[in-house]
């Protein structure tokens, strides 16, 4: 995966986050109420799913609740949609739950902690694999198989997952790699980096701040 560093200007400084994002006014909004402001949000192509106050709730295009359960659990630090088991994973501090959004059956992951001092933060899902990173610094990423059910692959540590004075702020992926969005506490300093499904060196990594 080639990325051209000319085409990157996060680093500069913008009077308008508009040069940035060139975003048109907005067709419609939703006053969003929760737990905490960093509440997330995850969407498929039928659905938004967001936390409403007390609730999950799944919302379609023109921001209308469709369906909504209680959310009795603790914070929600990620929510995504994984396409191979058609269901929206969500992320707590200690505990991953699925939720089908036809049923809006939540389910707890038989998934738990190799330590009860670090708690979980991100995830995302490539293909028939999960990943699940930790909030700590030197953050390890847990691989999971998916099908033909949830069952513990692997946990990669520090150097390979990061240094042991940065953190995995976020997890995204396609189907070809994964990107780890890594603060760095030393240089005070976001770097993103591009990884194959095997978390081998970086292929690509670069600062946006």
């Amino acid at each position: 995966m080639v990325i051209d560093d000319q085409l990157l200007a996060f680093n500069q400084k913008r009077s308008k986050i508009n040069n940035v994002l060139p975003l048109s006014t907005p067709d419609r909004t939703i006053k969003r109420t929760g737990h905490s402001f960093w509440s997330p949000i995850a969407a498929n192509d039928n659905h938004l799913l967001m936390e409403q106050a007390v609730n999950l709730c799944l919302l379609d295009r023109r921001l209308t609740v469709k369906k909504h359960i209680p959310w009795p659990h603790d914070d929600l630090y990620e929510m995504f949609w994984s396409m191979t088991l058609a269901q929206f994973i969500l992320i707590t501090d200690f505990n991953i739950f699925s939720l089908d959004e036809k049923t809006m059956t939540l389910q707890q992951y038989p998934i738990t902690r190799h330590c009860k001092t670090v708690y979980w933060s991100r995830g995302t899902c490539l293909k028939d694999t999960l990943f699940l990173s930790t909030s700590n610094d030197g953050s390890s990423i847990f691989e999971y198989t998916l099908l033909p059910s949830i069952q513990f692959v692997k946990e990669y540590l520090p150097p390979i997952s990061c240094a042991k004075d940065e953190n995995i702020s976020d997890l995204a992926s396609n189907n070809d790699a994964l990107a780890l969005l890594i603060w760095n506490h030393q240089r005070q300093k976001c770097r993103l980096d591009l990884c194959s499904p095997t978390l081998q060196a970086a292929t690509t990594g670069f600062d946006l701040a």
